[in-house]
């Protein structure tokens, strides 16, 4: 019933071309904490040239249940240039970073497969409910969230676009309250939601009637009189 807390225990994901949703490594941390039996750690199990192999383990001693998972992480992020996206290689920063967010998905797998189902559940279903409690003014809602989007220099229309139509519900503000704090998470970036096309360059010669812009008198370059026509009664004739 914490809003804090049901802002951030659904993710959406794009996929494909399509949208996947489910609980986050946020929510499974909070029921594992509540929960009182789980023991858990992240260990990094070896660092090769291609990456470093992680492995997160958890641990039910009253049940005995565990689960463990590993995973290799690359050392190659991707970068955006002026003529596309490369993969290079990560420094020591954004290598920690890769690292954590990967370890805090295995951890959240390793979590749900150890924790009751219906506990699960009903603690999702109580956070969806909690956060469609509090939108009472939907429009307001919406206005926030074209702003902060916005500074992110994400459009409207690019927004209606993702969501298939301009009129938006109460799931509509839900879906993008956690695109965003994804976003903000550093998760995902804002170009593996939204296409951003860059603007069309007019080819070399062509004139882009959109870009031109009168100039002032001062700058103007003088205009040569054209030679006077030589006086055909006066002029000497060679005979």
């Amino acid at each position: 019933q914490r809003k804090s807390l049901a802002e951030k225990a659904h993710y959406s994901l794009p996929r494909g071309g399509t949208n996947i949703t489910g609980r986050s490594v946020h929510l499974a941390r909070a029921l594992a904490q509540i929960y009182d039996n789980l023991y858990w750690e992240t260990t990094i199990v070896k660092e090769t040239e291609d990456g470093v192999i992680i492995a997160v383990s958890v641990w039910d001693p009253e049940t005995n249940k565990s689960a463990k998972a590993e995973d290799l992480v690359k050392r190659l992020v991707q970068k955006k240039t002026d003529k596309g996206t490369i993969w290079v290689t990560a420094d020591e920063m954004r290598m920690r970073e890769v690292i954590n967010r990967r370890a805090a998905f295995l951890l959240r797998n390793c979590l749900f497969s150890i924790l009751p189902p219906d506990l699960v559940e009903d603690v999702g279903a109580q956070c969806l409910q909690t956060l469609k409690s509090e939108i009472k003014d939907p429009e307001g809602e919406k206005k926030r969230l074209l702003l902060e989007f916005g500074k992110l220099g994400v459009t409207v229309d690019m927004l209606n676009e993702y969501l298939g139509h301009d009129k938006w519900t109460a799931d509509d503000i839900l879906e993008m309250k956690g695109v965003l704090i994804t976003i903000n998470e550093g998760q995902m970036s804002v170009g593996d939601y939204f296409n951003q096309k860059k603007k069309e360059e007019p080819e070399p010669g062509n004139l882009d009637i959109g870009k031109m812009q009168a100039g002032s008198p001062e700058e103007h370059q003088s205009i040569k009189e054209p030679a006077a026509k030589k006086d055909l009664k006066t002029a000497k004739t060679p005979f």
